[in-house]
């Protein structure tokens, strides 16, 4: 099963400033800033030993569980936040308050919609902890507090420790997880660990060291992910174990902030490749390049398939590929001036049928699930649907797009105290599925 999981809220980093358009991000999606010496002062920090959380015994974790229980759903189910308290809504039924426990930062599902993980801290944005309750709101208990969480790595300048990316294991209710430092002030900097979770008996495992791990993006089959750091790409079984090199590495991308930059690599569908562009050094230099990569999921050889000429990097910053989900194609953009005007071109994977799209002040969103359609954004908030050789279809209003299938998505609108979230079936009336007055909508989505 797809996981969807978005947490916008409002404000763009330093960098999405350079390129009007470029989407807000998410109050644990890790888009604060980071110093380049506090990145070079975590390339020090001594490697982990397999330990585990303090009072937490170490478990073997990973991998799928056996007789999961069947979803709570049958047709789609929510779980959302406004940053104080947490609802769930099933099947389109009344919405369930599931939680009201402090300052609500992040949220994701289990698979079969039982089990809702959420980082919270106090009004402060001081004493984190991370937290499970069933989407029934009850048993709502303690997996991780601040004191554990600290005591995984050496802090050296950092004040604490928190998650980075976390997510479920599909088929089960276990999560990988890895971490970021905190700072006295601005800063991104993330240790390239990796963890396994355990949200029925709180285990965690230490399953990569830092400097092995990273950004983790798993295969339909949930067998191996992509592990991603900013100098190079490598590939592991989910459990941490057989991880390879990608034989993909490349030169720092410059941010023009105080954070690292991590391509996002795109599985395809039977799980035997993935492919990633990575953008060339200086994403602000005249004429900038991207290199195309496609790698076999066994760890044998990537092979360079293009170099293009265009912009890749904001397009990407945000997690969101410019591949196809079938891997045969790709998007990229061209400024021609010094205006906020760009193109979007389209192309095969290795660089050929090359092609305008459409021309503008616009964003990339992302492609459909079908690999033919994909989404732009036309400045400030106007979505089109796309496809070559057909004109554009208007999407709607928006801040935020998700696709939940091949002809359904979901439109985040509103603002600060007023959010709506709408499911929309291409060419039907839509429908609003969540609301917050708050200043965020946080939630995660199962189809």
């Amino acid at each position: 099963m797809t996981r969807k999981l978005i947490l916008p809220v409002l404000g763009l980093m330093l960098l999405a400033s350079c390129q009007p358009g470029t989407p807000t991000g998410s109050a644990e999606a890790e888009l604060a800033t980071a110093v380049s010496a506090t990145l070079a002062s975590l390339d020090a920090v001594a490697p982990g030993d397999g330990k585990t959380a303090p009072g937490i015994e170490p478990t073997d974790t990973t991998g799928p569980a056996l007789n999961q229980p069947e979803a709570v759903f049958s047709d789609w189910m929510i779980a959302y936040s406004d940053g104080s308290s947490i609802w769930a809504r099933i099947d389109g039924q009344p919405v369930v308050q599931v939680s009201t426990r402090g300052v609500i930062l992040s949220l994701v599902l289990s698979d079969d919609g039982r089990y809702i993980v959420y980082g919270r801290s106090d009004e402060r944005g001081e004493k984190y902890e991370l937290r499970v309750v069933r989407s029934d709101g009850t048993d709502d208990r303690l997996l991780l507090d601040e004191a554990s969480l600290d005591g995984l790595h050496l802090l050296d300048i950092a004040l604490h420790i928190r998650p980075s990316q976390i997510d479920f294991l599909p088929g089960s209710h276990k999560l990988l997880m890895n971490t970021r430092a905190i700072f006295e002030g601005p800063g991104l900097a993330k240790y390239d660990d990796l963890f396994s979770l355990d949200a029925e008996t709180g285990s965690l495992k230490e399953l990569l060291e830092p400097g092995l791990g990273g950004d983790f993006y798993l295969s339909p089959d949930a067998r191996r992910m992509v592990l991603v750091q900013p100098t190079s790409i490598s590939i592991a079984d989910v459990d941490g174990s057989n991880r390879q090199s990608a034989d993909i590495t490349f030169e720092p991308v410059m941010t023009y902030s105080e954070y690292a930059y991590y391509p996002a690599p795109r599985w395809a569908p039977d799980s035997s490749r993935f492919g990633v562009v990575i953008p060339s050094t200086d994403p602000l230099a005249q004429n900038p390049t991207a290199v195309v990569w496609i790698a076999p999921a066994d760890g044998g050889p990537a092979e360079q398939m293009a170099t293009l000429t265009g912009q890749s990097f904001f397009a990407q910053s945000f997690g969101t590929s410019l591949l196809s989900p079938e891997l045969l194609d790709l998007a990229f953009m061209r400024q021609p001036g010094q205006s906020n005007q760009v193109d979007l071109y389209l192309a095969r994977v290795d660089g050929s049928a090359e092609q305008v799209y459409v021309s503008g002040d616009l964003a990339w969103v992302g492609w459909n699930p079908d690999s033919v359609r994909f989404v732009y954004k036309i400045q400030p908030d106007q979505y089109f649907l796309g496809s070559r050789g057909a004109n554009p279809q208007s999407l709607g209003q928006g801040r935020a797009l998700q696709w939940v299938d091949m002809n359904t998505y979901l439109l985040l609108a509103g603002q600060v105290g007023s959010w709506q979230l709408n499911r929309i079936v291409l060419g039907q009336a839509s429908s609003m599925i969540a609301s917050s007055t708050g200043n965020s909508l946080i939630y995660d989505f199962l189809p």
